[in-house]
């Protein structure tokens, strides 16, 4: 095939715990946080649209056909969750959201039982 492959839209090793399920992950315990990668992608994200124009890419190519493919990455975008060190207060911190924002939060947030977000940065 003549398709090629762009740095810009290979695998990173975070990817593949973006897909994997995140159902019943606990939040972190009092005095701690956790990060959970919402997006590992480029700023455009992946499929890059120009990269399906031109039919020069098999990553944006299979992302762009196949629904499920692994291919697909939002934004590059983490969730912190912060627990306080005592009592039950909790902050839900998104950072660096983008493009992808809202369908990689519609994705993400709900399996991880967040219902609000504190902080945007």
């Amino acid at each position: 095939s003549d398709l090629l492959t762009h740095p810009c839209c290979m695998e990173s090793e975070a990817d593949a715990g973006e897909r994997k399920g995140l159902r019943g992950v606990k939040p972190p315990p009092n005095g701690f946080f956790d990060v959970t990668f919402i997006g590992t992608g480029v700023s455009t994200g992946i499929p890059n649209l120009s990269h399906i124009l031109n039919k020069n890419c098999k990553v944006c190519q299979d992302a762009h056909e196949n629904a499920t493919s692994r291919n697909r990455r939002n934004n590059v975008s983490i969730l912190l969750r912060v627990a306080a060190a005592k009592g039950s207060e909790r902050a839900n911190i998104l950072v660096d959201v983008g493009k992808t924002m809202r369908v990689a939060n519609m994705n993400v947030l709900p399996r991880l039982d967040v219902v609000n977000i504190n902080t945007v940065g």
